[in-house]
């Protein structure tokens, strides 16, 4: 693994503190993508995230892409102003990794009074947002084009999945 900067390796080391696997199902996949929440205590549905990755996943397993990036890690970020402030937005590309990491906020009082409904549908806003900040030169208008419907469509099945 390459190196990463001082906040990404503590976004990384609260997530293993957390009990996060960072090893697992995409191991071997041609195109990662990952979808994890960085947030101040006390943050509820953290299950979408992981939900809206596995949807994620499981639409790109079997496409080629033409990028030159090999994965996407999205950081929807939730911070309590009253806690701590929340990290400025930003789009880092990892030469070594091949991959952007995204880190956008999404707002700590909507997030906090939303129904499941509404967080599902701020953290697809956030994902989309994320996917169309990557940079051209990183991510084909045709790759991201497809990565923006597949979102729209997984963000469809699980206000599904939550009403049933």
């Amino acid at each position: 693994m390459g190196t990463f900067s001082k906040r990404e390796q503590k976004i990384i080391d609260q997530l293993k503190d957390s009990g996060h696997s960072l090893k697992g199902a995409q191991d071997d996949t041609l195109f990662k993508f990952t979808v994890r929440f960085f947030t101040t205590a006390g943050i509820e549905s953290r299950d979408l995230a992981r939900w809206f990755e596995e949807e994620i996943l499981s639409a790109i397993e079997n496409l080629s892409f033409d990028s030159p990036i090999t994965g996407i890690a999205i950081f929807p970020t939730i911070f309590d102003g009253a806690i701590a402030p929340a990290p400025n937005d930003y789009v880092t590309y990892k030469k070594k990794e091949k991959s952007v990491f995204v880190g956008l906020n999404i707002d700590f009082l909507s997030w906090a009074s939303g129904s499941r409904e509404e967080k599902l549908s701020m953290l697809a806003n956030n994902i989309k947002q994320s996917i169309e900040r990557i940079p051209d030169k990183y991510l084909s208008s045709s790759d991201r084009k497809t990565l923006l419907d597949i979102a729209s469509e997984v963000h469809k099945r699980l206000v599904n999945r939550l009403l049933h």
